[in-house]
């Protein structure tokens, strides 16, 4: 008689028995419920890192469709980024002998962003403007005065752009105020498509990762 042949007849025994069947392996124990040890130490707050020049001109031409000669020039015949290039993280070996970039962002790092931003939204809109949008789509560049409902999906477009993530209601709400002038008076489409590219642009959350 094999050896499968005896186990089928000794279970065969035990169960005329009356004997309960045992399994041939332990069950295995239910994982226990994670749960927070209020005693234990948090993890450590993770430093925000300066996003550079190249990361940050690559992201804009990407979100808003430009390419590199279109981004911003400075009075129309050097590229922002050679102009600006150390204040926006880089360095300059050849120009100035500069090896090492800086450590962290200058005084005038915030105007060097704002400068290149407001031109890249400048740009896209224009171009958006002569022709069939491809980034400002839902709030098409008009100086017809903007629709506030057509002003909030925009917003919203840009957000998924330019962030990579949805926006908040809060923050819809704050870029909704743009539709109207310090006076009351409703601006263009072309107006705001700029204003909200430029503000969502400019945060810091652009700027840094």
């Amino acid at each position: 008689m094999n050896r499968s042949l005896a186990l089928v007849s000794a279970l065969a025994l035990l169960a005329a028995c009356g004997e309960p069947l045992q399994p041939l392996r332990p069950a295995p124990r239910p994982p226990e419920p994670f749960a927070c040890d209020p005693a234990a130490t948090p993890p450590a707050v993770e430093s925000l890192q300066w996003k550079r020049v190249a990361a940050f001109t690559a992201d804009l031409e990407g979100a808003l469709e430009l390419t590199g000669d279109t981004l911003c020039r400075e009075i129309d015949r050097i590229d922002c980024e050679a102009v600006h290039l150390v204040a926006l993280g880089g360095n300059d070996a050849l120009g100035a002998a500069q090896y090492t970039v800086v450590a962290s962002p200058l005084a005038t790092t915030p105007a060097a962003v704002d400068r290149v931003v407001l031109s890249a939204c400048e740009n896209a809109v224009a171009r958006d403007a002569a022709g069939a949008p491809r980034v400002f789509t839902d709030l098409p560049p008009t100086d017809a005065p903007a629709d506030a409902a057509l002003a909030e999906r925009q917003a919203a477009a840009l957000y998924r752009r330019l962030l990579a993530r949805d926006a908040a209601p809060d923050e819809l709400a704050i870029l909704a105020e743009l539709t109207v002038d310090p006076a009351g008076a409703p601006r263009s489409a072309r107006e705001v498509d700029v204003l909200t590219c430029f503000s969502i642009g400019t945060t810091a959350e652009m700027v840094l990762f």
